[in-house]
This record gives structure tokens, C-alpha cells and sequence, in this order.
């Protein structure tokens, strides 16, 4: 596993980049080209995101691999410049981001509002690209006479309207923003691909893969508290991390299912648990270490309270799907 550690010294924002030719010889993003399982994917997050500055890493990973990988992916089989761009992350050459947040949508894909005009003419406004910051190319989702299409464009020929910016945790995970105004394209920018189609597969697959990155934060979590305060109770410990294994297991179980059959509806298993185990974890945790304490080394904790609108109606629509099973 990589060795963070070394690279103590370098800006949080540039770590990324900085190891991304460690993270393919390791090969990271070896799901993508079928050499690595998501279960052995999966174990590699949950290793990752135990070490300091690991589980912003490992979201920048996550962003790589289950959006913006997948998608080059699927649009390799009818483009070679997805193609060629795929096999550049592949080998840590290049980092890429997709954004579809827009303002207002309000996570529904039908309220996107970018679109392409009769004359390839881009007006768009896309808020959010995770690890934005270290990407070289971006993907947007517009529409185009009112069917979803994917634009791909380079930074050096949008920098001047590409923001960059950074939340207050996993901040080794940059971010952007872009906003485009009566911009021309050329024909070879656009993409067809049923964004639709493969939308929340591609969303649940991100949240998957942020619940093992619990997993390992949470075990690194531990080990300050347990190094920092020596009153605890070892057997109330012992408790957390039966816990904690059972959760691992689950999310290890899930990917497995994926490995044996590539068309795994994620939805089956949706929520995955991190609501629950982490709510159960914290209380068990307080019981243990002194509140103040655990408040000073969980730095990360945001990034797993975070929900944004596309993630309430996934969790909604599953909702729905067992009321509606129990009137059956």
C-alpha cells in the first residue's frame, strides 16, 4: 500500500496529483480496465482511508473510478478519444471529473438546464465536479433538444471560467465549479450516452464505495483515541469493532455480489448501512472517550453526514419501492 507518510510535507491540494502515477502502478483504477475486482477495489479504499490524509485520497479515487472512469468507460466502446482519455487515467496520467449539480435541479436529472442550441452554441452551469481541481478534462451532462448528451472539454480551453475550491474536510479532494456562457462547440466535443440510463447505478456506486472509506477512517479514528486517552474500557472497544467488522463485511458481501454478476442493481441493497453504523458508533464511542476528545481528532466526520438532494430522492424511491411491496 502506498506510504502517505513521505509526502507529509506537500499541500493537500496538489497531493493528489502528486501521487497519481503511485496510484495506477498500484493499480487503483484497475477496475477499469477488468484487472481488479471491485471486492479487492473495495479492501484497497478501506487500507487507504485508514492512513492521515487517506480518505480524502480515497475520495478522490471514488470520483475517478465510479463516475468519471465508468462513464469514459462505457463511451470507449463507440469513441476513441474516450478511449484514449480512459486509458490516461488508467495509468495516472491525467485525472478527470464529470459534474451534473447544477443550481436548483434539486437532484432531479429533468431539471438540468445546460444545454447545447441548433447552432453547438453551450450555455451551462455546472456546481460541483469532485476533485475538480486536479482534473485536466471535465465532463458535462447537458441536454441537447431536450435528450441528455455529455460534453468533453479540456481546462486549457475553459481555465478562465473553471473556479476551483475546497470544503473544510477530506480537503485533499479539490473540487470546481463552471460556468459557461454562449460558449461554441465543434461537433467532436458532444458524446451520446443515455446519462439516465446509468444514473443512480453510478450514484449508489459512489456511496458504496464513501461507506467502506468509513470503515478505515473509523479504525484510524480509534487508534488517536486509544492513543491519546489509556482509561477506556478494552471490552467496550471490542464491542465497536465487532461492529465495525460487521460492516465491513457487509460492504465487502455487496462488491463480491457485483463481481459475480457485472448488471447488479445496487438499488437491492440501498441503503448500505452507513446511517445506522455510524450513528451506533458514535454512541458506542461516547461512551468510552471523553466527548471533547473525540471532537478534536474527528475531522472527517461531514464528508459522511453529507446528503445531497439526488442522494434524498434515491433514499425516498426506496422508500416508496417497500411501501408499495407491503400493499401488494
Amino acid at each position: 500500500m502506498i506510504d502517505l507518510k513521505k509526502f507529509q510535507d506537500t499541500n493537500p491540494n496538489e497531493l493528489y496529483s502528486k501521487i497519481l502515477p503511485e496510484l495506477a502502478s498500484e493499480n487503483f483504477f484497475g477496475i477499469l480496465n477488468d484487472s481488479l475486482s471491485f471486492l479487492e477495489f473495495h479492501k484497497k479504499l478501506i487500507s487507504l482511508s485508514v492512513s492521515e490524509h487517506g480518505v480524502g485520497i480515497s475520495v478522490s479515487i471514488m470520483a475517478q473510478v465510479n463516475i468519471a472512469g465508468t462513464v469514459l468507460k462505457l463511451l470507449s466502446e463507440k469513441y476513441e478519444f474516450a478511449k484514449s482519455l480512459l486509458n490516461d487515467l488508467i495509468l495516472g496520467k491525467k485525472s478527470i471529473s464529470l459534474g451534473i449539480s447544477e443550481p436548483l435541479w434539486k437532484g432531479k436529472i429533468s431539471n438540468i438546464k445546460s444545454e447545447i442550441d441548433e447552432n453547438l452554441i453551450l450555455n451551462a452551469e455546472k456546481t460541483f465536479f469532485t476533485n475538480g481541481g486536479n482534473s485536466s478534462e471535465f465532463i458535462l451532462v447537458v441536454k441537447k433538444n431536450s435528450i441528455l448528451k455529455l460534453v468533453i472539454l479540456s481546462r486549457k480551453e475553459i481555465s478562465e471560467f473553471v473556479e476551483n475550491f475546497n470544503l473544510d474536510f477530506a480537503i485533499e479532494a479539490t473540487h470546481a465549479r463552471i460556468k459557461l456562457v454562449n460558449f461554441k462547440l465543434i461537433e467532436n466535443q458532444i458524446y451520446d450516452l443515455n446519462y439516465r440510463e446509468y444514473s443512480e447505478n453510478l450514484r449508489l456506486s459512489e456511496i458504496l464505495s464513501l461507506n467502506a472509506i468509513f470503515v478505515g477512517y473509523t479504525r484510524n479514528l480509534i487508534s488517536k483515541l486509544k492513543e491519546e486517552f489509556k482509561e477506556f474500557e478494552e471490552v467496550k472497544l471490542y464491542k465497536i469493532l465487532f461492529f465495525l467488522n460487521l460492516f465491513e463485511e457487509r460492504i465487502l458481501d455487496i462488491n463480491e455480489k457485483r463481481d459475480l454478476n457485472k448488471n447488479l442493481e445496487l438499488s437491492e441493497f440501498y441503503p448500505f448501512g452507513l446511517e445506522f453504523f455510524m450513528e451506533e458508533t458514535y454512541l458506542m464511542l461516547e461512551k468510552i472517550f471523553p466527548k471533547e476528545l473525540i471532537q478534536k481528532f474527528d475531522t472527517e466526520k461531514k464528508l459522511f453526514l453529507l446528503r445531497d438532494l439526488y442522494t434524498e430522492i434515491l433514499i425516498k424511491k426506496k422508500a416508496k419501492k417497500e411501501i408499495y411491496s407491503l400493499l401488494e
